[in-house]
């Protein structure tokens, strides 16, 4: 009987197939479909509902759904446009708006997301218009006996011969991912190299700027390091470590904020009290005149009180801190002659009573009872007069720097060469350096490491982390447990209740529920990885976002892929091996496939779910109109109102990566993931494109290093596609088509070796020929367009030495098969090889072949020199050429190269009549065109000749076209600025300006007349009514705050 025909095969594995991720259930009871459904269904409506939310509150709440559009904090060429209030007409000018527009006005990273979106779709795409005409057919006939989706995966297919076609497929399908990739990397470093030269980020500081680490304290001197780089250093700066300064500075902050919490919460007290006796008439309390009313008692003006803006405060720089702030000694020994506000004189106590005024009781004091703003008064006074004596230390003393270093050049090249040149002579000295790095990015107390403490660090870190990744694999384990209902219902006894709920019921546990749990669980780590990066001593965070990338890709990798599926599939299967082991192979072969089922729902919860709550803002509209009410601080209205959303890409990059690794791992042997993969990242990458465009901030920028290793990480999908066919034929026995899919998986390999090799040196650094092609352009005066590369052919260049690498053998120009001929021109030779300006074979300094001639003399020929040549060398060597000398034949060697190359030309010439004869020659100029295709000769290609070489029709030169150079403003420094900007902000921080609100009864006058004398504060733009609500001008706070709030994005 054949195995086909027999009906035992199979017939352990009954109930067999799962719902979900394990798919281990029976193929005669699979509810894949049911829980298809049941995860659809909710996950449809729940979009249908956010995206319905989302258009009714976008009319009505710009703030929340287009900040980037309204708010002044944003610079001119930072913010977008505004699109049309109505309904549905702002869809059509959304969708004409180019990803470019975010590569200009937001971030790098933020185009470089949105690209890779698209090139996962892309993928995803192609993948489904390869697969689906041919491989669902077969496992949908493949004689398995599975049913619902489970019929359409690798385990339903029993013949053998049918397995070359997944392995065609998968040379077809991988082939076009690892061009889609390598084409990626080059457009990538094409696109950052012409970023980073754009007079918009070459004018920053930054880029000039290098930050050197882990500096011997011999060279912590800025004459050395000046002497080490020449005169093309411009600025050192060499910060110098004070905890003790830091801590200063930090209990001020905390002690202004305080102050200026408890003069709010006064002014309100005082002025409900003043409001309620107002309307009862009741005028029986006698103001009390103030003892210091010349500064700021109710009797005084206004004019004499609040004649000066916010600006004529005490200035933020350390001149006007030490006119404004008296000294300590001062401060402690005479507190009655300080105009401090006299208790019972003040204006608040008109209305409140003493013991109703702010109070709390510090550790410090005993735990007492103090009044909280004449406490935080005298105790900013003493962190004052404390935080100036330690800052006079630092100029002073000789206090030992930081074993770091930020040295400015002359220009961003010198920048680039001093950051590429190995510096010390000793291994983990001096090094790493980075550049382009912006003093808010620092990390400071991670540069007071040495280097051999940064090693421990990193390694006790990574410890952590692969400790967590162990730990963290018991809740995605039981995920992946929960989520096989079948087997948990049969196994565990107190379960058995759940085989009698509707199957819908039982697809949305199987289905709905793991997936969001498992969601839940992964969005908690990358808050652990940032914690956990900053404990390594990483010294930016860029970095920090970096390395969070890197882990949390591999805890996507292992908790989402692998343990679940292993763990699920496990689970259902263990039961059956344990009963008969010899249908291990044919159960894991079946069964392993099914698991797409789970990834599916996962895909969809990910991209739809996740999605549209992305797109609603629940928790944004909640804090500015719901808590917006409950908020009586106007620091925290300001703050809340011109605060955009960050995104860390270290979070934000993973979870998309992985959706391509299941994609591509199940691409061959499930591909209907492939369609739902296509829908769900098309729907994000809508929904990124439009927050990223109005919504989202990126002010942490890793400069786009994030995309090339996410390119990177998926391969591990191709490899992990590769390796699931290979192991799926090994169970089968198909070992012709085993052979095959080893093949590709060395090959692989090799491309991605290569890949790294070529791409990997281009990724950190600029190559120093850009600043000559920059200069080249601008000389010759070329103008270049995105689309069609020049308008008119540039001068060629002066001649300069051949580099072969580069020459490319496949222009029409260097092989002339006789087309093309100008009139008037005759043929050249086949042997003769005409001059071409960029490429001259004449010039000797070109080519050197060993051959040392000596300077041409005029007056001779070349007999000549080989007599002259011949004459020296004998009489150097004593020899005696008389009758009975023999020589070889003269000129022999040139006599052999004459005859090959004649044989070589006639042999050509020969081959150019016969091409000629056959009129092959069209044929060949039209290989060419495809193989190495030129802006010259076709400068207007189709999208087919653009798509396959980018390094043309994409390279640096067409791509800086997408960065305009006039729109941006140059980065201006005071000088001020320019002096501290690389020192720790404890070094030159001024207290926080304080707002409280301006009250009708005065209050607010005077707090600011007695309070200014310790820390900035003001009254400007904020009021309070009678019935005691804040009226902010959260515009006009930036205008008056502006140069202190400033953000240094530069």
């Amino acid at each position: 009987m054949e195995r086909a025909n027999d009906p035992r095969v199979g017939s352990g594995r009954d109930n067999s197939s799962s719902t979900t991720v394990t798919s281990i259930g029976s193929s005669n009871n699979s509810s894949s479909l049911s829980s298809l459904y049941a995860t659809l269904l909710p996950v449809l409506v729940y979009t249908a509902i956010c995206i319905i939310i989302f258009i009714i509150l976008r009319r009505k709440s710009p703030r929340v759904y287009a900040p980037r559009s309204i708010l002044t904090s944003l610079d001119p060429h930072e913010r977008s446009p505004k699109l049309p209030t109505g309904w549905f007409n702002w869809i059509l000018p959304f969708s004409r708006i180019p990803d470019t527009y975010v590569l200009n006005h937001s971030s790098l990273d933020g185009y470089l997301f949105l690209r890779f979106l698209k090139i996962l779709v892309v993928i995803c795409f192609v993948g489904l218009c390869i697969t689906w005409p041919i491989l669902l057919p077969i496992h949908a006939t493949g004689g398995g006996g599975l049913t619902q989706l489970d019929k359409l995966a690798f385990g339903n297919v029993f013949y053998l011969s049918r397995f070359w076609a997944h392995a065609i497929v998968l040379w077809i399908y991988f082939g076009f991912v690892l061009y889609m990739i390598s084409r990626e990397c080059i457009y990538y470093v094409h696109l950052r190299q012409a970023y980073l030269h754009s007079p918009f980020y070459a004018k920053r500081l930054s880029s000039r700027t290098v930050m050197f680490t882990s500096i011997p304290k011999e060279y912590r001197d800025e004459a050395k390091l000046k002497k080490i780089f020449g005169d093309v250093v411009k600025t050192v700066w060499l910060p110098k470590s004070s905890k003790e300064l830091a801590n200063c500075v930090e209990e001020r902050r905390q002690t202004a904020l305080r102050l200026e919490k408890a003069e709010i919460a006064l002014i309100k007290m005082a002025n409900a009290a003043r409001t309620k006796a107002m309307k009862n008439g009741d005028f029986a309390i006698k103001e009390r005149p103030h003892p210091n009313a010349k500064k700021g008692s109710a009797d005084s003006s206004a004019s004499e009180v609040t004649g000066k803006s916010v600006m004529d405060s005490p200035s933020s720089t350390q001149k006007h801190s030490k006119e404004n702030y008296p000294s300590e000694k001062t401060d402690l020994e005479s507190d009655a002659a300080i105009p401090l506000p006299d208790v019972n004189g003040s204006v608040a106590s008109q209305w409140i009573s003493h013991s109703s005024r702010p109070h709390h009781r510090p550790i410090a004091n005993g735990g007492r009872r103090v009044d909280t703003i004449k406490f935080t008064r005298i105790r900013l006074k003493t962190l004052n007069f404390r935080i100036r004596k330690l800052r006079r230390q630092q100029l002073t003393a000789k206090v030992d720097p930081m074993p770091v270093a930020f040295i400015e050049f002359v220009s961003q090249a010198e920048a680039q060469s001093a950051v590429q040149t190995l510096t010390h002579h000793r291994p983990m000295h001096m090094s790493p350096a980075y550049i382009g790095v912006r003093p808010f990015e620092i990390v400071w107390k991670n540069l007071s490491m040495t280097w051999w403490e940064q090693i421990i660090r990193q390694f006790s870190v990574d410890a952590a982390v692969a400790v967590l990744i162990l730990f963290w694999a018991l809740p995605c384990a039981g995920v992946g447990v929960i989520s096989n209902v079948h087997f948990l219902a049969e196994k565990v006894f107190f379960l058995h209740w759940i085989e009698d709920l509707p199957s819908p019921i039982i697809g949305l546990i199987s289905g709905l529920l793991p997936s969001l749990a498992l969601s839940w669980i992964m969005n908690i780590v990358p808050f652990i990885l940032r914690k956990l990066a900053r404990a390594a001593g990483l010294p930016t965070l860029t970095l920090i976002e970096m390395y969070s990338q890197k882990c949390y890709f591999a805890f996507q990798i292992i908790q989402v892929f692998l343990i679940t599926t292993l763990t699920s599939a496990a689970s259902g299967a263990a039961a059956q091996i344990v009963e008969d082991p010899t249908k291990a192979e044919s159960l894991l072969a079946k069964n392993l496939p099914t698991a797409s089922n789970f990834y599916i729902s996962y895909i969809l919860v990910q991209c739809l779910g996740f999605g549209a709550s992305h797109l609603v803002h629940a928790s944004a509209y909640f804090r500015l109109h719901v808590l917006r009410r409950f908020t009586s601080n106007p620091r925290a209205l300001w703050e809340r109102w011109h605060g955009l959303r960050q995104v860390h890409w270290g979070r934000m990059f993973p979870v998309y990566t992985n959706m391509g690794v299941i994609a591509l791992s199940y691409a061959c042997i499930a591909p209907v993931i492939l369609g739902f993969a296509t829908a769900g990242i098309c729907f994000a990458y809508i929904v990124y494109r439009y927050n990223l465009l109005f919504v989202y901030d990126s002010e942490v920028s890793t400069m786009g290093l994030s995309y090339p290793r996410a390119l990177m990480h998926l391969l591990v999908g191709v490899y992990f596609g590769e390796v699931c066919l290979v192991g799926l034929l090994v169970l089968k026995g198909a070992y012709g088509p085993l052979a095959l899919s080893l093949g590709l998986l060395v090959f692989t390999v090799l491309v991605h070796v290569s890949l790294y090799n070529a791409v990997g040196p281009l990724l950190n650094a600029l190559p120093r020929t850009l600043a000559l092609e920059a200069q080249e352009e601008r000389n010759e005066g070329t103008a270049r367009t995105r689309d069609t590369g020049i308008t008119k052919p540039p001068q060629i260049p002066t001649p300069e030495p051949i580099a072969f690498d580069n020459f490319d053998f496949g222009q029409t120009n260097d092989f002339n098969f006789g087309e093309n001929i100008p009139p008037g021109q005759s043929q050249e030779p086949a042997t003769t090889i005409p001059p071409d300006d960029d490429f001259d074979f004449g010039q000797t300094d070109n080519f050197d072949f060993g051959l040392n001639d000596p300077p041409h003399d005029h007056g001779k020929t070349a007999k000549d020199y080989d007599d002259d040549d011949e004459d020296n060398d004998d009489d150097e060597a004593g020899i005696n050429h008389g009758p009975g000398s023999s020589r070889a034949l003269e000129g022999a060697p040139h006599a052999l190269s004459t005859v090959a190359t004649f044989v070589q030309a006639n042999a050509l010439k020969k081959a150019s009549s016969y091409i000629d004869a056959k009129a092959v020659s069209h044929h060949f100029r039209l290989l060419n065109k495809w193989i190495s295709p030129s802006r010259l000769t076709n400068p207007h290609p189709n999208f087919f000749t653009k798509w396959l070489h980018p390094e043309v029709y994409q390279d640096y030169s067409v791509l800086q076209s997408l960065i305009p150079h006039d729109e941006y403003p140059d980065p201006k420094y005071s000088s001020e600025l320019e002096r501290n900007i690389y020192y720790p902000p404890c070094v030159f921080e001024e207290p926080p300006l304080l707002w409280i609100p301006r009250d009708a009864g005065g209050i607010s006058k005077q707090e600011v007349e007695h309070t200014k004398k310790v820390s900035p504060v003001t009254d400007e733009g904020v009021e309070i009514d009678e019935k005691g609500a804040l009226k902010v001008d959260l515009e006009g706070l930036w205008l008056l705050e502006k140069e202190s709030a400033k953000r240094l994005r530069w």
